[in-house]
């Protein structure tokens, strides 16, 4: 502890005993001088710890966010978007993160056939199956 903090309760001390209207005055003030910098400090650190807890929460969501369908289950719905054409195709590939094999060349590949082929069912029929071939493969 510092020199002043010492002779302050020193002070203090002598004052509590006597208790005339000075010293009350010098009690107060030291009792709002100390307990705000005590009560800064605490509320910084339990502000410190509900980010940590948020954090934390918002880590295991992610993690239950990112868990992956049953392959049987999610083939056999429907997602979206859907192809402009007469048949109106589901987008079938899985989320990103849950495929087994992710290539920026074979989604390069993807999206330039797609650009090449004019009819819309066709070219999702060949978005849905060309990574699945690849797949297959790798497996």
């Amino acid at each position: 502890m510092t020199r002043a903090i010492l002779r302050q309760e020193k002070g203090l001390n002598k004052c509590k005993s006597r208790m005339s209207s000075n010293c009350r005055r010098r009690v107060r003030a030291s009792l709002y001088q100390y307990p705000v910098s005590l009560h800064a400090t605490m509320l910084f650190l339990v502000s410190l710890n509900i980010c940590l807890i948020l954090l934390a929460a918002v880590s295991v969501a992610q993690e239950v966010n990112y868990t992956c369908p049953d392959p049987a289950v999610y083939f056999a719905e429907y997602h979206g978007p859907f192809s402009a054409g007469r048949f109106n195709l589901s987008y079938q590939r899985p989320p990103e993160h849950c495929r087994t094999f992710n290539s920026s060349d074979a989604e390069d590949t993807i999206s330039h056939v797609r650009g090449q082929i004019s009819d819309p069912d066709l070219s999702r029929l060949f978005e849905n199956a060309f990574p699945n071939t690849l797949d297959a493969a790798i497996r």
